[in-house]
Protein backbone atom coordinates (compact mmCIF):
# COMPACT_ATOMS: atom_id res chain seq x y z
CA UNK A 1 0.00 0.00 0.00
CA UNK A 2 3.12 2.08 0.77
CA UNK A 3 4.90 1.82 -2.05
CA UNK A 4 1.94 2.23 -4.49
CA UNK A 5 1.28 5.61 -2.47
CA UNK A 6 3.85 7.30 -4.79
CA UNK A 7 1.68 6.34 -7.98
CA UNK A 8 -1.27 8.28 -6.55
CA UNK A 9 0.61 10.91 -5.96
CA UNK A 10 2.22 11.17 -9.04
CA UNK A 11 -1.29 11.46 -10.43
CA UNK A 12 -2.19 14.22 -8.00
CA UNK A 13 0.53 16.53 -9.67
CA UNK A 14 -0.27 19.40 -11.92
CA UNK A 15 -1.03 18.94 -15.63
CA UNK A 16 -1.38 22.34 -16.90
CA UNK A 17 2.00 22.78 -18.87
CA UNK A 18 4.28 20.22 -21.11
CA UNK A 19 6.70 20.65 -18.19
CA UNK A 20 3.96 19.68 -15.52
CA UNK A 21 2.85 16.89 -17.66
CA UNK A 22 6.37 15.23 -18.34
CA UNK A 23 7.10 15.22 -14.79
CA UNK A 24 3.96 13.97 -14.02
CA UNK A 25 4.49 11.38 -16.51
CA UNK A 26 7.84 10.46 -15.00
CA UNK A 27 6.82 10.19 -11.56
CA UNK A 28 3.88 8.17 -12.01
CA UNK A 29 6.83 6.03 -13.71
CA UNK A 30 8.78 6.16 -11.16
CA UNK A 31 5.68 5.41 -8.69
CA UNK A 32 4.69 2.12 -10.75
CA UNK A 33 8.09 0.44 -10.67
CA UNK A 34 8.19 1.10 -6.55
CA UNK A 35 4.91 -0.16 -6.34
CA UNK A 36 6.25 -3.33 -8.51
CA UNK A 37 9.52 -3.56 -7.34
CA UNK A 38 8.54 -3.44 -3.11
CA UNK A 39 5.93 -6.80 -3.64
CA UNK A 40 8.49 -8.41 -5.85
CA UNK A 41 11.53 -8.03 -2.97
CA UNK A 42 8.06 -9.82 -0.73
CA UNK A 43 8.16 -12.39 -3.01
CA UNK A 44 11.71 -13.09 -2.79
CA UNK A 45 11.02 -13.00 1.71
CA UNK A 46 8.32 -15.70 1.08
CA UNK A 47 10.56 -17.87 -0.73
CA UNK A 48 13.26 -17.75 1.35
CA UNK A 49 10.91 -18.24 4.08
CA UNK A 50 9.90 -21.29 2.12
CA UNK A 51 13.23 -22.69 1.58
CA UNK A 52 13.40 -22.44 5.53
CA UNK A 53 10.64 -24.72 5.76
CA UNK A 54 11.86 -26.95 3.93
CA UNK A 55 14.78 -27.34 5.48
CA UNK A 56 13.01 -27.61 8.74
CA UNK A 57 10.60 -30.23 7.81
CA UNK A 58 13.31 -32.61 7.38
CA UNK A 59 14.48 -32.07 10.80
CA UNK A 60 11.02 -31.33 12.75
CA UNK A 61 9.72 -33.29 15.49
CA UNK A 62 6.25 -35.08 14.39
CA UNK A 63 5.04 -32.72 17.34
CA UNK A 64 6.07 -29.35 15.27
CA UNK A 65 5.43 -30.70 11.77
CA UNK A 66 1.75 -28.98 11.51
CA UNK A 67 3.64 -25.74 12.37
CA UNK A 68 6.28 -26.15 9.38
CA UNK A 69 3.34 -27.16 7.18
CA UNK A 70 1.16 -24.03 7.90
CA UNK A 71 4.37 -21.60 7.67
CA UNK A 72 4.67 -22.85 4.33
CA UNK A 73 1.39 -22.71 3.47
CA UNK A 74 1.27 -19.33 4.83
CA UNK A 75 4.66 -18.18 3.08
CA UNK A 76 3.27 -19.47 0.11
CA UNK A 77 0.20 -17.77 0.19
CA UNK A 78 2.28 -14.60 0.79
CA UNK A 79 4.39 -15.43 -2.53
CA UNK A 80 0.92 -15.73 -4.67
CA UNK A 81 -0.72 -12.43 -2.88
CA UNK A 82 2.27 -10.33 -3.64
CA UNK A 83 2.92 -11.22 -7.20
CA UNK A 84 -0.95 -10.71 -7.90
CA UNK A 85 0.63 -6.70 -6.86
CA UNK A 86 3.74 -7.39 -9.34
CA UNK A 87 1.08 -8.73 -12.17
CA UNK A 88 -1.18 -5.60 -11.78
CA UNK A 89 1.33 -2.63 -11.65
CA UNK A 90 3.46 -4.47 -14.29
CA UNK A 91 1.79 -3.46 -17.36
CA UNK A 92 1.86 0.02 -16.67
CA UNK A 93 5.62 0.36 -16.77
CA UNK A 94 7.10 1.81 -20.30
CA UNK A 95 10.11 0.29 -20.46
CA UNK A 96 10.03 -3.13 -22.00
CA UNK A 97 12.98 -4.33 -21.32
CA UNK A 98 12.44 -3.85 -17.62
CA UNK A 99 9.04 -5.40 -18.04
CA UNK A 100 10.17 -8.63 -19.46
CA UNK A 101 12.95 -9.10 -16.70
CA UNK A 102 10.48 -8.40 -13.90
CA UNK A 103 7.96 -10.93 -15.41
CA UNK A 104 10.79 -13.93 -15.75
CA UNK A 105 12.26 -13.05 -12.33
CA UNK A 106 8.61 -13.51 -11.14
CA UNK A 107 7.80 -16.71 -12.98
CA UNK A 108 10.72 -18.00 -11.93
CA UNK A 109 10.52 -17.06 -8.34
CA UNK A 110 6.58 -18.59 -8.00
CA UNK A 111 8.00 -21.46 -9.17
CA UNK A 112 10.46 -21.77 -7.02
CA UNK A 113 7.95 -21.03 -4.35
CA UNK A 114 5.44 -23.64 -5.45
CA UNK A 115 8.32 -26.52 -5.43
CA UNK A 116 8.75 -25.81 -2.10
CA UNK A 117 5.69 -25.77 -0.76
CA UNK A 118 5.01 -28.52 -3.00
CA UNK A 119 8.07 -30.39 -0.76
CA UNK A 120 6.69 -29.87 2.23
CA UNK A 121 3.50 -30.41 1.87
CA UNK A 122 4.27 -33.60 0.74
CA UNK A 123 6.63 -34.28 3.95
CA UNK A 124 3.64 -32.72 6.22
CA UNK A 125 1.19 -35.20 4.50
CA UNK A 126 3.26 -38.34 5.21
CA UNK A 127 3.59 -38.06 8.65
CA UNK A 128 0.00 -36.61 9.39
CA UNK A 129 -1.08 -39.64 7.21
CA UNK A 130 1.30 -41.97 9.19
CA UNK A 131 -0.15 -40.97 12.34
CA UNK A 132 -3.72 -41.07 11.59
CA UNK A 133 -3.56 -44.51 10.51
Amino acid sequence: TTAFASVLAAFAMPKNSESEKSARSAAIQAGYKIATEVPLQTVEHCRDALVLCRDMVLVASESMISDVGTGSLLAHAGAQAAGYNVRINLPNIKHPTMVVEIGGKLRSLLAECATLAGLVSSKVESVLSSKSS
